[in-house]
């Protein structure tokens, strides 16, 4: 949990350096993003990206939603107000209870009448949705395959999350973020409410993760799928991926928190005197071990781990090559710290622009075709900027003739995705040297 911890050392380095005021303007957007994208995610509506930053920096009432049809817009409201609800409990200091439970339900679903869901025979049907209310029916899921998803029985719903809460309770000194994972998860297995199961399980996790000091979770629609694949890992006992997602969203939203902070429309009444002294905290802060810049060395064990990953996908896109008899001939790896002009001639045309004494990594690879020719590419490493300091969270892949960046190198799922994708272009000129 040493990454979590660094996101939220350099969370609460921003509260004590901004006040608390200032951080409930800069919070402000990351709750009406939370409160649009979880119904987005649920596919309770469609709302185009353009509307949805819209209410992002302006709320509903934001041109855009004003134009939304009336159950979209109040169910936006709902989820926002849901949200608020949860930072009220933490500020009270309320203990999480079924009551509790309860009340996140019925605040996050109040503008949903009915739900919609397959009887036995496989029809479609609908009923009216109990606000705040174990379900009285088996809600049980026929998977795509025709398998059964099942989950606890109406009959068992009050004494299973009973026993959640208890067992939460009694696991109070673990770290947050294990404690949001296994809320999160285990309220989806119970699946206790006829719908919003979904949304409950991610204010619980929420819930769980601002009494910890960090940030709430939201999941955005281009995060959905990496979302339900992580929660698929940990119905079959693999939490990690589901954790390592979720200490990853912390980290896109202390991003996006930073930003709005020191943006022109929320620092404006700060002056610059105010918004400079508040940066010169919060980079002391960080400086002196309030979150600060990760050491080389840790970036070198990202660059590796990175290596490692990069190898085994590559090996497994030439395996149809020599099923089909093509020799793949030898590999090369190796990965490398670079610094100054080397590492910024490296980015090369992707947009990033390091700072003069940024460190990156590269990774070089090779696959020989034939006796003499070989197929080369990289993968740099590199931190991206924002307004309090470098990441190493960028990474420039190298083939084909194209740079293409992706945001985040510490969560495995995405990485392997990105990496696959960038594997796929290079095998283009690799097929062309055959």
């Amino acid at each position: 949990m040493a990454d979590a911890d660094r996101v939220r050392d350099r969370w609460q380095s921003l509260r004590s350096a901004l006040g608390e005021t200032w951080v409930f303007a800069a919070l402000e957007g990351e709750q009406w993003r939370g409160a649009v994208e979880t119904g987005v995610v649920e596919r309770l509506y469609d709302i185009s990206a353009g509307v949805a930053e819209a209410i992002v920096a302006q709320g509903l009432d934001a041109e855009g939603a004003l134009r939304l049809d009336e159950s979209t817009f109040d169910q936006i409201a709902a989820h926002r107000h849901a949200a608020d609800l949860v930072g009220d409990a933490v500020r009270a200091d309320r203990p999480m209870s079924t009551g509790l439970l309860k009340e996140f339900h019925a605040a996050v679903t109040s503008a949903q009448p009915r739900y919609k869901a397959v009887d036995q025979f496989g029809r479609a049907v609908q009923g009216a949705l109990l606000h705040g209310e174990y379900k009285t029916e088996d809600n049980h899921v026929r998977l795509p395959g025709g398998s059964v998803h099942h989950y606890a029985p109406a009959i068992q719903t009050a004494s299973e999350v009973d026993r959640l809460v208890d067992f939460l309770a009694a696991a109070a000194d673990e770290h947050p973020v294990s404690l949001a994972v296994f809320a999160h998860h285990r309220l989806t297995r119970i699946h206790p409410f006829q719908d919003g199961n979904g949304r409950a399980a991610r204010l619980l996790a929420t819930y769980y993760l601002i009494r910890g000091r960090f940030l709430p979770l939201t999941v955005t629609r281009d995060q959905r799928d990496a979302y339900f694949t992580a929660l698929q890992h940990t119905d079959a006992g693999d939490p990690l991926p589901l954790a390592t997602f979720v200490v990853a969203r912390q980290r896109d939203a202390l991003l996006r928190v930073e930003q709005r902070a020191f943006s022109a429309d929320v620092a404006a009444s700060k002056g610059v005197a105010g918004i400079a002294r508040a940066l010169a905290e919060y980079a002391a802060a960080r400086r002196d071990g309030g979150g600060g810049r990760e050491p080389a060395d840790r970036f070198a064990d990202l660059g590796r781990t990175t290596e490692v990953l990069l190898r085994q996908r590559l090996e497994r896109a030439l395996e149809p090559f020599a099923a089909h008899g093509f020799d793949t001939g030898a590999h090369s790896y190796g990965f490398d710290l670079t610094q100054g002009a080397d590492a910024r001639a490296l980015l090369g045309g992707s947009g990033l622009r390091p700072r003069e004494q940024a460190v990156l990594g590269r990774i070089r690879f090779g696959v020989e075709v034939g006796d003499a020719a070989w197929r080369y590419g990289s993968v740099v490493l590199a931190p991206l900027a924002s307004v309090t300091g470098d990441e190493p969270i960028g990474l420039v892949f190298e083939g084909a003739g194209t740079l293409t960046v992706f945001a985040d190198a510490r969560d495995e799922a995405e990485l392997t995705a990105w990496l696959d994708a960038g594997i796929a272009r290079w095998l283009v000129g690799y097929v062309r040297l055959l």
